[in-house]
């Protein structure tokens, strides 16, 4: 029986089971991957829905049958990379202001990664086109929480908690939806 893959995070412990469209997201991305050799997973939603959270456990734990040495997290513009098999890592910011289509990140990843996950809730500054998009939802209260933890109560807080994801501007192949608690 295959364990399940967790990750302690904060104050709670994030589970596969959590997340319940991996087995989605893992066999469009095998489709994906018998036609080219690494995809593009844009991962959207609106602020304080648990897109870094998701990010931070695919990085670490893989999902379905794709391990974390095959996957890359860009989130906010900001990718970990590792040196030395996995014992340092650094982290590259690279901002742009006009899509590239992440075209800084992809020329400085290793061949085995065939999955990069790129985070942000208003991805059309930085990319035209993704393989899949993962929209994630949670409920307000939760996000409302999430949110005033990170900003507490400022303009920014009514901002982020009116503020919608943008996906307008991308062409995509599949889209998947999911739910964070």
């Amino acid at each position: 029986m295959k364990r399940e893959k967790t990750l302690k995070y904060e104050k709670f412990t994030i589970k596969e089971s959590d997340y319940n469209f991996l087995s989605e997201l893992e066999s469009k991305s095998e489709l994906l991957l018998k036609k080219k050799h690494r995809i593009i997973i844009l991962v959207t939603g609106k602020p304080g829905c648990g897109k870094s959270t998701f990010g931070k456990f695919v990085r670490k734990k893989g999902f379905g049958n794709f391990s974390p040495s095959e996957i890359s997290v860009i989130d906010d513009d900001v990718m970990s990379r590792e040196h030395l098999f996995g014992l340092i890592r650094t982290k590259m910011k690279s901002p742009s202001s006009t899509p590239d289509n992440l075209a800084p990140f992809l020329k400085l990843l290793p061949k085995r990664k065939k999955i990069i996950f790129y985070i942000n809730s208003f991805p059309g500054k930085r990319i035209d086109k993704a393989d899949i998009v993962l929209v994630l939802h949670t409920d307000e209260e939760a996000r409302e929480k999430r949110l005033l933890k990170r900003v507490g109560e400022s303009q920014n807080f009514d901002n982020l908690l009116t503020s919608d994801y943008d996906i307008s501007t991308i062409k995509y192949t599949y889209k998947v939806f999911g739910c964070t608690r």
